[in-house]
């Protein structure tokens, strides 16, 4: 029960980071900005994709993020 509340103090303050919260705020403008590649596949679905730019400045952001959940993280433990 005491490693309960302790994970769950740490997942708390993972998803209260205003910084981190940011970083997905930036994530979500990216993508919403950014206007995707559609293509019709010959069984008839579509699959959407966006630039190689857009991706790779995807990337570095989840990479920020996953930077920013670790130092949360030990700042917690």
């Amino acid at each position: 029960m005491k490693d309960q509340k302790y994970y769950q103090k740490q997942r708390e303050a993972i998803l209260n980071d205003s910084h981190r919260k940011e970083l997905f705020k930036a994530l979500f403008d990216l993508y919403a900005n950014a206007i995707p590649i559609a293509l019709k596949k010959d069984d008839g679905t579509v699959v959407c994709s966006y630039s190689d730019e857009v991706e790779e400045l995807a990337e570095k952001i989840r990479e920020q993020i996953r930077l920013r959940d670790n130092q949360v993280f030990e700042a917690h433990s």
